[in-house]
């Protein structure tokens, strides 16, 4: 279960994960209102142990038109065993929740 790490492999994924490898998720941020939704920052507001990198590298604002989804990638990279708990918030100009707190999880075990 899980990869080796390779420090020259750009690429991460795993069905689960090994101390020191790494896996990537995604997070769809999706516009239902009839104007552009600007994100006007991602942040990672919880992140224990530093296990968790957002990969979101477009300028704020960034805007989203009416019917389309962007996605924001975060990498797990566990340095230790254990469970780890982060959230991730994303603030817009959304009139009914400008801030929206989405939680992350993951896990890292030993290879049997």
């Amino acid at each position: 279960c899980g990869h080796p790490f390779d420090p020259n492999d750009t690429g991460c994924a795993a069905a689960c994960i090994d101390v020191c490898c790494c896996m990537e998720g995604t997070i769809d941020i999706g516009n239902v209102g009839d104007e552009d939704l600007l994100i006007t920052g991602i942040t990672m507001t919880k992140n224990e142990a530093g296990a968790f990198s957002l990969l979101w590298n477009k300028p704020v604002p960034y805007a989203i038109a009416p019917g389309a989804i962007e996605q924001v990638s975060v990498r797990f990279t566990p340095l230790t065993f254990g469970a780890f708990n982060g959230e991730l918030t994303i603030e817009s100009n959304d009139p009914l929740k400008p801030t929206q707190v989405v939680g992350i999880a993951g896990s890292a075990t030993k290879r049997n």
